[in-house]
């Protein structure tokens, strides 16, 4: 916050002011200070919006991380308001099937899914997940994540089969590429537990 006052004080650039003040939301974030990181980034986003415009991908960004603190803050209104116009920036100026598009197509439908609306959150996950596997490849830690997001919305849904063959494809990806003891990987060996101990019940 001291950081970003001087800068501001100095006459720094308002554009690297902002930029400052979103990668301290984002650290801040990152260190559960969810309020005072809320307060920078809305800051970034304000200043953003002013001299780039509401529509420049460094406004998406600032939308995008923003709303991912006010998802964690259980704030899902907002949070899905500033997901869908950062969707609508990056779909607009990085194309349909750019990766940055698919990160936002995977936190509205977390935020959707969040809300209880697991069959509205399924679409932008399965457009997400085509995405990640075209562009960055089918052993992607990023096509992993989509095949575990995918996955809960599908348990949600009660496809508890339809699930576990998906938490099955991202614990594999994830042991080859992050790791045995990497904490995604104990994640998914997590929640495909679940899901096989649901089935297990249902027989």
């Amino acid at each position: 916050m001291a950081a970003t006052d001087h800068a501001s004080a100095l006459g720094a650039e308002p554009t690297k002011t902002a930029g400052l003040l979103h990668e301290v939301g984002g650290y801040l974030w990152g260190r559960a200070e969810h309020t005072l990181a809320k307060t920078l980034l809305e800051r970034a986003l304000s200043i953003r919006e002013t001299q780039l415009g509401p529509d420049h991908l460094d406004t998406a960004t600032s939308l995008a991380n923003l709303a991912t603190v006010l998802r964690d803050r259980a704030n899902l209104n907002d949070a899905r308001t500033m997901s869908e116009r950062a969707l609508a920036i990056r779909a607009a100026r990085l194309g349909a099937d750019h990766p940055d598009t698919a990160q936002s197509l995977n936190n509205l439908a977390t935020i959707l899914a969040s809300q209880g609306d697991p069959d509205s959150a399924r679409p932008l996950h399965e457009r997400a997940l085509a995405i990640r596997e075209t562009r960055l490849g089918a052993d992607h830690p990023e096509t992993a994540n989509s095949l575990n997001n995918l996955a809960l919305v599908l348990r949600e849904q009660g496809d508890l089969g339809g699930a576990r063959g998906l938490h099955e494809r991202a614990l594999r990806i994830r042991e080859a590429r992050l790791g045995a003891d990497h904490p995604d990987t104990a994640r998914s060996r997590e929640d495909l537990a679940v899901v096989e101990a649901a089935l297990d019940d249902r027989r």
